[in-house]
C-alpha cells in the first residue's frame, strides 16, 4: 500500500522505539468517540467520498467529542498502475488534502507509517515533544510545525497489501492523555469498517478504469452490465496503429517489444487525455479512440479539433521518442493516425458470461481504414472530409492537412475524400 522501499532489515528503516507508549486496549463500545461514531454509523456515509468521510468525521472528532486534534492521516489503498494509496491529510487550519503516493516514492522510509504498514506494530504514540532524539524524521518535521504529540495506529484493510495506518497529532500543550488515546483506539473500530469498505470500492474503480477507461467504469459501476446494452455515440473518432509490426515482432525479443508498444501507448495516451479523449482499447499494436461530440453548437467542431491537436501531438511525441531509441541504438517506431467524425454504437458486445465495452459500426470501420492509408501515402494522420470541415482554418494549417483525393477504402462502398499530414514537419 506504501511506494516501495528498502526491506524491514535495511539500515534507513528504524526498529519501532522504546519510548513509544504502549496502546491502551479501550473497549470500543464504551470509549468510542459518540459524535464521530454516529457519523460511521450512519447510513449516508458509506455513499459519501473518503473526503467528505474524513471532513465530517474530524469535525465531530474535534467539535463535539472534544478532542485536540490538529491533523490527521488516513491512508486508503487502491490497485492503480501508478498510484499505490491515496492520502488524506486534515489540517485544522486548511481541511482535506488528498495526496496521490507512487511507486518507488521514498517519502515514508523513515516514517512511523511504514512501521505500521509492514506489520512491525500496531500502534505507536510517540510523544514529540520528549527529550532525546526522534526515531523518525516525520516527528522532526511536525516538530518544526508546532505538534508535540503523535500517534499512528493500524487499520486491518482486508486482504489488501498491507496494513493501512492511521494517525492523528496535537498542538496543545498538554498532548494527547490517556482519555484521548482511548477514544482513538476505540473509534478504530468503526473507522476500519468504513476504511475497508472505500478500500476495496477504490480497488474496484481503480481496476476498471484501468483496464477500460474512464467513462466505460463509471458506466459499468452504474449498472450498465446488460450484454446488447448500447447507445448511440457522436465522436470524432481516432485510430493509431503502428508500423511495420510484424517484422517488429520477429526481429525483437519479447521483452523488448513490449517496451517499445509501452513507450509509444504512453506517448498516445498522454496526448489522449490532455484533450480529455478516451482510449477504449488497445488492440495490439492499435488504439482505438474517441473525442465524444457534446451538447450545443460547435460541439463536433470542438470534438474534432480535440481530436485532431491530439493526434498531431502523438505523432510529433512518438517522432521524438524515436529519435531518442535510436540514438541509444533502439529500434525506432512509427505511427499512423485515421481521423473521421462520425457515429458508433456504445457499449457492452460478447459472450454471456465475458463482455467487452466498445465501440462498433460503419464509422469505425472507416476509420481504421483511414487510418491504413498512411502507410501507403507516406501520410503521418489521414483524416475524412467530414472530419477536416469541421477545424478552423488556422488548425488545418498548423497541423498542415492537404487534399488527398477521393478514395476507395476497403469495405466502404462509397468513395472517402480524405486530407492528409506528413509523418514529420508536424507544426502541434
Amino acid at each position: 500500500m506504501l511506494p516501495d522501499a528498502p526491506p524491514p532489515s535495511s539500515p534507513l528503516l528504524p526498529p519501532r522505539p522504546t519510548a513509544a507508549r504502549p496502546r491502551p486496549g479501550a473497549d470500543p463500545l464504551r470509549a468510542s468517540p459518540a459524535a464521530a461514531a454516529a457519523i460511521l454509523l450512519s447510513p449516508e456515509a458509506p455513499s459519501w467520498s473518503p473526503e467528505l468521510l474524513m471532513e465530517r468525521v474530524m469535525a465531530a472528532l474535534v467539535e463535539q467529542d472534544g478532542l485536540p486534534i490538529h491533523r490527521a492521516s488516513w491512508l486508503v489503498p487502491t490497485l492503480h498502475p501508478d498510484v499505490r494509496t491515496l492520502q488524506l491529510i486534515y489540517r485544522a487550519d486548511s481541511g482535506v488534502e488528498v495526496v496521490s503516493r507512487r511507486y518507488g516514492g521514498a517519502a515514508f522510509t523513515t516514517s512511523p507509517l511504514r512501521t505500521i504498514a509492514e506489520g512491525r506494530a500496531d500502534w505507536l504514540h510517540l510523544p514529540i515533544a520528549a527529550a532525546g532524539p526522534r526515531a523518525y524524521t516525520l516527528l522532526d518535521e511536525l516538530a518544526e510545525q508546532g505538534y508535540v504529540d503523535y500517534v499512528v495506529a493500524a487499520v486491518p484493510t482486508g486482504d489488501l497489501y498491507e496494513k493501512a495506518p492511521v494517525s492523528w497529532a496535537t498542538r496543545s500543550p498538554e498532548g494527547f492523555t490517556e482519555a484521548h488515546l482511548q477514544a482513538f483506539d476505540a473509534h478504530l473500530a468503526l473507522l476500519t469498517l468504513m476504511l475497508r469498505l472505500h478500500a476495496h470500492r477504490s480497488r474496484g474503480r481503480s481496476l476498471l478504469q484501468t483496464y477500460i477507461g474512464a467513462d466505460a467504469a463509471e458506466r459499468v459501476l452504474s449498472g450498465h452490465i446488460r450484454r446488447g446494452a448500447l447507445v448511440e455515440l457522436d465522436a470524432a473518432i481516432c485510430f493509431c496503429d503502428l508500423r511495420g509490426f510484424t517484422a517488429l515482432s520477429e526481429a525483437l525479443p519479447s521483452a523488448e517489444l513490449i517496451e517499445l508498444l509501452n513507450e509509444v501507448f504512453d506517448v498516445v495516451v498522454r496526448a489522449t487525455e490532455a484533450e480529455a479523449g478516451d482510449v477504449l482499447k488497445f488492440i495490439g499494436d492499435a488504439v482505438l479512440v474517441v473525442f465524444r461530440v457534446g451538447e450545443g453548437p460547435g460541439a463536433a467542431a470542438e470534438a474534432c479539433a480535440r481530436a485532431a491537436r491530439a493526434a498531431a501531438s502523438a505523432l510529433a511525441g512518438v517522432e521524438a521518442l524515436s529519435a531518442r531509441r535510436q540514438a541509444e541504438g533502439r529500434a525506432a517506431a512509427a505511427v499512423g493516425f485515421g481521423l473521421h467524425l462520425g457515429r458508433a454504437a456504445y457499449g457492452n458486445v460478447g459472450g454471456a458470461t465475458r463482455l467487452d465495452f466498445t465501440v462498433i459500426g460503419a464509422d469505425v470501420n472507416l476509420t481504421s481504414r483511414l487510418e491504413g492509408l498512411s502507410g501507403p501515402m507516406g501520410a503521418g494522420i489521414v483524416a475524412s472530409a467530414a472530419l477536416v470541415e469541421q477545424l478552423p482554418e488556422g488548425l488545418v494549417e498548423q497541423l498542415g492537412l492537404r487534399a488527398g483525393g477521393a478514395r476507395m477504402l476497403k469495405g466502404v462502398l462509397a468513395p472517402v475524400f480524405v486530407f492528409w499530414a506528413p509523418s514529420s514537419g508536424l507544426r502541434a
